[in-house]
């Protein structure tokens, strides 16, 4: 007997398959068989209301929020709620072993100083991704990404994966680079609008 699932049931039954002689039939078509074979035929069926059931379950959500109802919409308060994942994803960032399990520091206040410093870290890096998107955006153009296949969404990690080895030679008041930049590192730092020559020659800080 068939166990039913709880959007799916299998129906089995039994079908007479005949087992002829060997040769070939007589003049006539008609073909006489010498015995009978029995085969299972399953077919899997969608128990439509439990799926419809789920359907609508699966398209209503409960919000609770202080938003004011003429400020957004539900619409807008859903979209706003799903896209909590990428905050989550960013503070993963702050909660790396290698970076957390690496320090220890005994005074409050210099934990809060790292705290801060980590903030500030990751709003450069979220910075640099939304600056280099916005720019191939609106220039319809693309840069390198992992297997050298172009990407209009780069991510900050693949930037500094690009830059990985760059070595800037300082002989007195004399700056150059070890060798020259890439063409997959001229056009990153097109993105960013950032020259070249600020490896060089790079902007005061005050």
């Amino acid at each position: 007997m068939a166990q039913p699932s709880a959007y799916h049931r299998l129906q089995v039954s039994v079908l007479e398959r005949p087992r002829y002689a060997r040769g070939r039939p007589k003049r006539d078509g008609v073909r006489t068989p010498i015995a009978m074979d029995y085969v299972l035929n399953a077919e899997i069926l969608e128990d439509e209301p439990a799926i419809e059931r789920r359907r609508k379950m699966a398209g209503c959500f409960v919000l609770l929020s202080n938003v004011a109802r003429d400020g957004a919409d539900g619409e807008q308060i859903l979209r706003t709620y799903k896209e909590q994942y990428a905050i989550e994803r960013n503070f993963s960032f702050l909660k790396d072993d290698q970076i957390v399990n690496a320090l220890f520091l005994k005074r409050p206040e210099r934990i809060e100083a790292l705290g801060l410093i980590l903030l500030i870290s990751l709003l450069i890096w979220r910075l640099m991704e939304h600056l280099m998107r916005t720019e191939l955006k609106a220039a319809e153009t693309t840069v390198p990404g992992w297997d050298n296949k172009p990407t209009s969404r780069p991510t900050a990690y693949l930037l500094t994966w690009t830059f990985r080895g760059v070595m800037v030679l300082c002989m007195g008041q004399t700056r150059r680079l070890h060798q020259p930049l890439s063409p997959t590192q001229q056009a990153f730092l097109r993105a960013l609008k950032i020259p070249e020559e600020r490896f060089i020659h790079p902007a005061p800080c005050c």
